[in-house]
C-alpha cells in the first residue's frame, strides 16, 4: 500500500503590503513561470487523486480564463461604440448641410427693332440718351418706351416712341436747315433794266444803276423809279421778309410798244431770258418789249426748271400757264393714322409713293383716340419726300 503524499498547501501568506500586488516575491521565483511569479486571487484546492494513487493536476480556476476574455469584449465593444459615434456624427454634419440651392433659367428678354432714316443722312442718333450711331441706322431694342433725339448740326428732333416684341418700328425724320434768323427779318430787292446802267432811286434815295441787288430791305411797299436817256419807270414793289422782289424796266425810246407778263405759281421763280435774269414771279408783272419771249423759269429748292414762250402784246398783260411737275411723297405714323393732304383725304397710313405737285403742303394726321398732328412738307421734282410721326 503506497504511503499517502501530504497535501499540498497554498502559499504562504505574503509578508510584504497588500497594497503591491503583482511584485515577485523572490529573485527564484521570478525565473520561473511568469504566471507563478504572481499570488493567486482564489485558494487552490487539492486535485483528486487518481485511482492509481497518482496525484491528478491541478485545474484552472474559471475566473482566470473569463477575465481575458472580458477585456477583449470590452475592448471589441468600445471599438464598436466609437465607430458607431464616428458614423452618426458624420450623418448629423451630412443632415445639417443646406441643401443645394434650384437653379433657375432666367428667359430672354422680348426684343423689337427700329429703323431710323433722315434727311439728310447721317444724323446723329441717340436712344434713351446713349448714342447708337449716324442714320440710316436699324436697331435692336428691348420692348417698351423709348426716347429717340436725332441731331444734325444745330437742327435737333427729340421723338418718344414705343418698341412692341417682334416688331419694326421705323421713323423717318426732316432735319434740312431751316433758313437763318437774320434773312426771315429782311428781304432783298432786285432791279435791272434794258438797257443797263440807268440810275436807281428807292423811295426817293439812290441806290446806284442797274442791274443793282438791294439786300437788308425792309419789309413792306416801296416806290422803284428807273431812269434812262430818255424815259422813266417808276414801279411800286413790295418787298416780303425771307424772299425777294424784282423790278425790270425797258427804257424804249418813244414811241415804241411793250407789255407785262405776270405769272401765277405756288411759290417764287426767277425769270431768265437769253442767260439774262429779268426778274422774279414773286412781282406782280414785268415790262417786256412787244413780241414773243423764250423766258426761263426755276427754282433750286425744289429741283425745278422749264421754259415758257409768251407772246407779249403792246400795252397788255400776258399770263402764261406754268405746270408744275409731280413728285413723290411717303406718310406714316405711329401707331396709324387718317391722312389729310392739303385739306383733301389720301388714306390711311402707310402711304408710299404718293404723286404730289412740287410745293410745299400741309398734312393733317387724325387719330380717334389720339388727336390730331400737322406737319409741312417741301415735294421736290427729283428726290422723294417721306414724312413720319409718332402719337406716343
Amino acid at each position: 500500500m503506497a504511503t499517502p503524499q501530504p497535501a499540498p498547501q497554498p502559499w504562504p501568506p505574503d509578508p510584504r503590503p497588500s497594497g503591491a500586488p503583482g511584485v515577485p516575491r523572490s529573485d527564484k521565483s521570478s525565473s520561473s513561470d511568469a504566471l507563478l511569479a504572481f499570488r493567486s486571487e482564489a485558494r487552490i484546492e487539492p486535485a483528486p487523486r487518481a485511482a492509481g494513487g497518482a496525484v491528478g493536476a491541478t485545474a484552472r480556476d474559471p475566473k482566470s480564463l473569463s477575465r481575458p476574455l472580458s477585456i477583449v469584449l470590452g475592448v471589441v465593444l468600445l471599438g464598436a461604440l466609437a465607430t458607431a459615434g464616428l458614423y452618426s456624427n458624420q450623418f448629423a454634419q451630412a443632415g445639417r448641410l443646406p441643401a443645394p440651392a434650384p437653379q433657375t433659367v432666367t428667359p430672354a428678354k422680348p426684343e423689337g427693332a427700329l429703323t431710323v432714316n433722315s434727311r439728310p443722312e447721317g444724323a446723329q442718333v441717340t436712344v434713351d440718351g446713349i448714342l447708337r450711331g449716324v442714320t440710316p441706322l436699324k436697331l435692336t431694342l428691348p420692348v417698351g418706351d423709348h426716347t429717340l433725339e436725332l441731331q444734325n448740326g444745330a437742327a435737333t428732333r427729340s421723338i418718344p416712341f414705343a418698341v412692341q416684341a417682334g416688331v419694326v418700328v421705323s421713323q423717318y425724320i426732316d432735319l434740312a436747315p431751316a433758313a437763318p434768323p437774320a434773312a426771315a427779318a429782311v428781304g432783298r430787292l432786285e432791279i435791272t433794266s434794258d438797257p443797263a446802267g440807268a440810275r436807281v432811286t428807292v423811295d426817293g434815295s439812290a441806290r446806284g444803276v442797274t442791274p443793282v441787288t438791294l439786300s437788308n430791305v425792309v419789309p413792306g411797299n416801296h416806290a422803284v423809279s428807273i431812269f434812262g436817256e430818255d424815259s422813266t419807270v417808276t414801279r411800286a414793289v413790295n418787298v416780303s421778309a425771307g424772299s425777294t422782289a424784282s423790278v425790270m424796266a425797258t427804257l424804249t425810246p418813244a414811241g415804241a410798244s411793250a407789255g407785262w407778263v405776270a405769272f401765277r405759281v405756288p411759290f417764287e421763280m426767277q425769270l431768265s431770258e437769253a442767260g439774262r435774269l429779268v426778274g422774279t414771279t414773286g412781282a406782280d408783272r414785268l415790262m417786256l418789249p412787244a413780241g414773243r419771249h423764250e423766258l426761263v423759269l426755276s427754282n433750286p429748292a425744289f429741283e425745278f426748271e422749264a421754259t415758257v414762250s409768251v407772246q407779249v402784246a403792246a400795252g397788255k398783260t400776258a399770263t402764261p400757264t406754268v405746270t408744275l411737275p409731280t413728285g413723290l411723297l411717303s406718310i406714316n405714323a405711329t401707331p396709324w393714322a387718317d391722312v389729310l393732304l392739303d385739306g383733301q383725304a389720301v388714306g390711311t397710313t402707310p402711304l408710299a409713293n404718293l404723286s404730289v405737285p412740287i410745293g410745299t403742303h400741309e398734312i393733317v394726321f387724325h387719330h380717334p383716340q389720339l388727336g390730331d398732328r400737322r406737319q409741312t412738307v417741301s415735294v421736290k421734282a427729283r428726290t422723294p419726300a417721306r414724312v413720319g410721326i409718332s402719337f406716343r
